[in-house]
């Protein structure tokens, strides 16, 4: 692809943005099929021999390791990137790097090697799992970190992060739906699955750094590197980063708590059969994601007439009102008159799903220019590295909130399910509430034709 088709006059243009976003594809379908299928895999009935490849417990603890480790990965990824110097800028060689061996990772993870539950499946999949989630964030952090060198006006960055949230969906879809609709392929397997996706996300990866891109980022500053410890704690002294972080992480908490509770709230409520749970977990959730990716054109120009901290306060907003409604689901008519209840529920859920998943990076990549601004260097991988850190710290907060709710009042029981709207957007409220007092205008205004 040409240079002309990526940018013209130093900045980015539509297929550039585009080029951009593919880069996320691949990588969130690897990753949701990691969190949506793996684990399920090795613990349930293998058809050869009767029996699992691990025990449930043994299984979510090899996954769990990899998770726990890499929470504390991405600020040191982030430090780490942000002081590279190469004739292809600072992100693109990083990308490259981590590109194959995250792709050999999640391979090697649908290959248990002995059929039966073992030290030796325990292990390989702790290893892999481990290595494939450490190169997973190797590769996002500097990828995220990429935005606000890309794209540096408002109109260009909320476009942006359009494009990567649409290709972030269909990458979920396609780890959470079509993976395993590869893997009921009797030619394939999970096996093959695995080599699939990986090979989808090599390819997909590899057009985005074959674009040029890295001729867009700006020249980064020469100034002495502080040490990571004091590099963070001045990251954390930003004001306008206190302001913004906290209310990121709490919606991840109110979030994460919601989306555990829903599959229990649709066997509970409905009387869903767990075996068909799933399917009806896929058609409220595609509710969400398909009203939110209809918004993608619609964000930046949003964006741009009311400014982002205002329509981020609209999707926080918007998320308190729609999620304390969940309780009085099912209370009227029958079963199925429920699920037609849940899914337009959720398709006006979609309307906050789609602020959320394109405005907070882009509020980031302002604070990392503020940052500049005040210190003469760019940090964008450390900063992005910062919050990776926080947010997956908040979205273990939910899962354990959801597991305590759920299971403290019965996983048979819809009471608990119930109360994960409300409880939820209390988090969410309490993120808003934080966010009230941030106050930083983006650098640069927005261009005539922006407007």
């Amino acid at each position: 692809m040409a240079d002309a088709s990526v940018c013209r006059d130093r900045r980015i243009t539509t297929g550039g943005m585009a080029a951009y976003g593919l880069g996320h594809f691949g990588a969130s379908a690897l990753m949701e099929a990691m969190l949506t299928l793996l684990v399920a895999f090795y613990a349930t009935h293998d058809p050869d021999t009767g029996g699992p490849y691990l025990s449930i417990g043994a299984a979510t603890f090899a996954v769990g390791v990899g998770r726990f480790l890499d929470a504390f990965l991405d600020p040191l990824v982030g430090y780490w990137t942000d002081r590279i110097r190469t004739r292809w800028g600072r992100r693109a060689p990083v990308l490259a790097a981590t590109l194959p061996p995250m792709c050999l990772f999640f391979a090697l993870m649908w290959l248990p090697l002995t059929p039966s539950p073992s030290v030796a499946n325990l292990l390989a999949l702790t290893a892999s799992a481990t290595l494939f989630v450490m190169a997973f964030t190797a590769y996002m952090v500097p990828y995220l970190a990429w935005l606000p060198d890309l794209a540096r006006s408002v109109g260009d960055r909320t476009r942006a992060m359009g494009w990567m949230a649409f290709f972030n969906v269909l990458g979920v879809a396609l780890g959470s739906t079509g993976a395993g609709q590869l893997a009921a392929v009797p030619a394939l397997g999970f096996g093959g699955m695995g080599l699939v996706l990986a090979g989808v996300t090599l390819a997909t990866g590899g057009v985005t750094l074959a674009t040029g891109l890295h001729r867009l980022e700006q020249a980064a500053p020469e100034r002495p590197a502080l040490p990571i410890v004091a590099a963070v704690r001045t990251a954390l002294a930003n004001p306008h980063f206190r302001h913004y972080l906290p209310s990121f992480a709490l919606f991840w908490v109110g979030l994460r708590l919601l989306l555990y509770s829903l599959p229990f709230f649709i066997m509970t409520v409905f009387e869903v059969p767990k075996g068909q749970a799933a399917a009806a977990m896929g058609t409220l959730m595609g509710c969400a994601i398909g009203v939110g990716a209809l918004l993608f054109p619609v964000i930046p120009r949003l964006a741009v007439r009311y400014g982002k901290a205002r329509l981020y306060r609209a999707g926080l907003g918007l998320f308190c009102l729609t999620a304390p409604l969940l309780p009085l689901v099912g209370l009227v008519g029958d079963a199925g008159t429920g699920l037609h209840q849940a899914m337009v529920l959720m398709a006006v859920a979609g309307i906050p799903t789609g602020i959320m998943f394109v405005i907070p990076y882009t509020l980031l990549a302002d604070v990392i220019d503020y940052d500049e601004d005040q210190t003469g260097t760019r940090r964008e991988a450390l900063y992005f590295g910062v919050q990776g850190f926080f947010v997956k710290v908040a979205q273990l907060a939910g899962l354990g909130l959801g597991g305590l709710l759920v299971g403290g009042l019965g996983t048979t029981s819809a009471s608990g399910p119930r109360l994960a709207g409300p409880m939820a957007a209390v988090f969410v409220a309490a993120g808003l509430a934080w966010f009230r007092t941030y106050a930083l205008q983006p650098r640069d205004a927005p261009t005539a034709d922006e407007r």
